[in-house]
């Protein structure tokens, strides 16, 4: 089952103000959080060269009770082992402490919830499959820069084969068996009667591990009038998954970030 997490943070003593570098170190954070809590488990993540099952993005975010800004960082597990050992350490320790880059932070509050946090969530597989509908149009947004790799090459623009063949490799990669989708059939029947209606997509850089990474943030509407059923459903379906796997290259590292709307 997919989620996306909220974990707020508290600076421990007068660390600098975040920005895209401490964002870089969220990867980095993330993985060593999970070795004190399984170290089994970091081995197999550090080791696995396929699509990873998790995300971690920082964002400033919004405290509906104080209507203040504080320092979080979403979190998004695509598979299910990870869920109970990572949010059950979470919330039996409330000593739980962060190191991004050379500050410190603790995480003082977790959101599981939309009703805590608009960025957090679930879903099963199975209820995304179930209970999405088929529109004839989609909106999504791109959060954080996103890239695709392409014939050996960069693409910054939300191209919609590369766009949904992200999202369905993502899928199949972590579904039940019987819940795969076809990538070959699913591109060639469906995405290729997908057009871009609009877009306003503009391309920023950011320092990750490796060094500057460049991809496009914006929005992108897509059209599905000319996708038969049960295309139009499938597709959304694969939409409404992007708001936890993301778009994209460098997921792990919280790009391709991915906003979906207008599913109903």
């Amino acid at each position: 089952m997919p989620y996306a997490l909220v974990a707020y943070l508290e600076p421990i003593g007068s660390p600098g103000a975040l920005g895209h570098e401490e964002a870089a170190h969220a990867h980095a954070a993330f993985l060593n959080l999970v070795r004190g809590i399984d170290p089994v488990l970091s081995e197999r993540l550090h080791a696995d060269n396929e699509r990873k099952p998790f995300s971690v993005w920082m964002l400033a975010a919004s405290d509906s009770r104080t209507r203040e800004r504080r320092p979080a960082l979403r979190l998004t597990l695509l598979d299910d082992s990870l869920f109970a050992p990572i949010v059950g350490s979470l919330l039996r320790d409330e000593a739980t402490t962060l190191r991004l880059g050379p500050n410190r932070y603790r995480i003082t509050e977790l959101a599981t919830h939309p009703s805590a946090h608009h960025l957090a969530g679930f879903g099963a597989y199975a209820e995304l499959m179930d209970q999405t509908l088929a529109p004839g149009r989609l909106i999504v947004r791109f959060v954080s820069p996103t890239a695709f790799r392409s014939q050996d090459r960069d693409v910054l623009w939300p191209d919609p084969r590369l766009v949904w063949q992200s999202w369905v490799r993502t899928w199949n990669a972590h579904c039940e068996p019987d819940q795969r989708f076809g990538e070959a059939a699913l591109l060639g029947e469906y995405v290729t009667g997908v057009t871009v209606r609009r877009h306003e997509v503009r391309t920023r850089r950011v320092r990750v591990s490796e060094g500057v990474f460049a991809g496009f943030t914006g929005v992108a509407e897509y059209d599905l009038a000319r996708v038969p059923e049960p295309g139009r459903r499938w597709l959304a379906v694969l939409a409404r998954f992007s708001f936890f796997s993301g778009t994209g290259r460098k997921t792990t590292m919280g790009l391709g970030q991915t906003r979906p709307s207008n599913l109903t």
